[in-house]
């Protein structure tokens, strides 16, 4: 398999360093047409974007540069809106801007959260519905997300930064199954590696002696050129996957889930007492067997075939699970 992206159009926000700068290369090497968006300057008094864009097209490939805040809704769209002005459509559309902070939750400021949430959430909601319009009306499209570990796990510390990453993923919820009638695929990165993203709000180090010697160790898979490879080949044709979440930390390539247990169904046609809530708690915590819900209408018609309201559907292996 070579996968290349002939006449593909690529937007890359945060593309003018660290994992966007490596998407930005190896999309452009591969043929495609890169707009990297970046706010930041490099050493040599150009913008990062601009430095980048110089790079691709010394080595042969096609890039532009694209400087403003996609904090802003308003750059936001103008930034897809001027990408298809240019080069007549867009087809992949890579989030990645960003910056983290270390705050305790009881020290986090509104403030600061509402910053957060500009970066992380309310500039990709923006760039991806005035993409996701164009992309509809060609049938095409891949919109892959930047989430984290430190959101979807937690992170000690993480305050907004966790919590803004986390909301990413009900958005891909969102656009995936929207979009999945229009040949529009979207899933999430949570990519674990070196970067100068910009930090905010103290030094972003491991909490522990452990941690800081682990993080040491693992120096050479932390690079972002282990994370590129996924995130390109998620925006390639060859993709087939859309509505998922998956981890790079360390060289190791995983899928990451929300499944349902099996739990507890209970019986009679009046709810439950607390006492009996406390009672079956064991069997609704148990994890050796589980589904996995490929929408809230699909976790509402499962509980509805257990009920025996209507006879099964048939399952695919995506909606099921077995031990844990």
């Amino acid at each position: 398999m070579n996968l290349q992206f002939a006449n593909r159009v690529a937007v890359v926000t945060g593309g003018g360093h660290g994992l966007g700068r490596t998407y930005a290369r190896e999309l452009a090497s591969r043929g495609a047409i890169v707009v990297i968006n970046d706010i930041g300057c490099a050493p040599d008094g150009l913008s990062t974007a601009e430095s980048v864009a110089g790079e691709i097209a010394s080595s042969g490939g096609t890039a532009t540069a694209h400087l403003g805040s996609i904090a802003d809704p308003t750059v936001a769209r103008t930034l897809i809106e001027e990408t298809v002005d240019r080069f007549g459509r867009i087809d992949i559309l890579v989030n990645n801007a960003g910056f983290t902070t270390m705050t305790d939750f009881t020290s986090h400021a509104l403030a600061d959260l509402d910053d957060l949430l500009d970066v992380h959430l309310r500039g990709p909601f923006a760039a991806t519905q005035e993409a996701f319009r164009h992309m509809e009306r060609n049938g095409y499209g891949r919109i892959v997300f930047t989430s984290s570990s430190a959101g979807v796990f937690g992170r000690v510390g993480g305050g907004g930064y966790s919590i803004a990453k986390t909301a990413l993923l009900g958005l891909m919820n969102i656009v995936s199954l929207e979009g999945m009638k229009s040949g529009i695929l979207a899933n999430v990165i949570l990519p674990s590696g070196k970067t100068n993203i910009e930090v905010r709000g103290g030094a972003r180090v491991p909490s522990n002696d452990r941690l800081r010697e682990t993080f040491g160790l693992m120096d050479s898979f932390l690079a972002p050129e282990f994370v590129t490879p996924l995130l390109v080949y998620l925006c390639s044709e060859q993709c087939d996957v859309s509505h998922r979440i998956y981890s790079v930390i360390g060289g190791r390539y995983a899928r990451v889930f929300v499944g349902v247990t099996e739990g507890w169904m209970a019986e009679g046609t009046t709810p439950p007492s607390v006492e009996e809530i406390a009672g079956h708690l064991s069997t609704i915590d148990a994890m050796d067997a589980w589904t996995l819900p490929l929408s809230a209408e699909d976790e509402l018609t499962e509980v509805a075939e257990r009920r025996r309201i209507f006879p099964p559907r048939g399952h695919s292996p995506e909606s099921r699970g077995g031990p844990c």
